[in-house]
């Protein structure tokens, strides 16, 4: 069965456990044995599938945990 476009793989999905638990996108590399800059390119990708957009002067890190988490059913609104 394919995933919607909009779901993430179980790649970002790892990417973004790693960032709720704090870590940087450098530790996010040594701990998944792939380079920073695919972590970044991981991360466009999760903020796009999660409907954000670059938006100068906010963090869109913080919004895109608040959203995984509430989609992960670990938050309520």
């Amino acid at each position: 069965m394919r995933k919607k476009k909009t779901e993430l793989s179980e790649r970002q999905r790892e990417v973004m456990e790693l960032v709720v638990n704090g870590y940087t996108p450098i530790s996010i590399a040594k701990e998944l044995y792939i380079t920073e800059s695919c972590v970044k390119l991981h991360m466009q990708a999760i903020y796009r599938k999660l409907g954000f957009c670059y938006e100068p002067g906010r963090d869109m890190k913080v919004r895109a945990i608040m959203k995984f988490l509430k989609m992960e059913g670990k938050i309520n609104e």
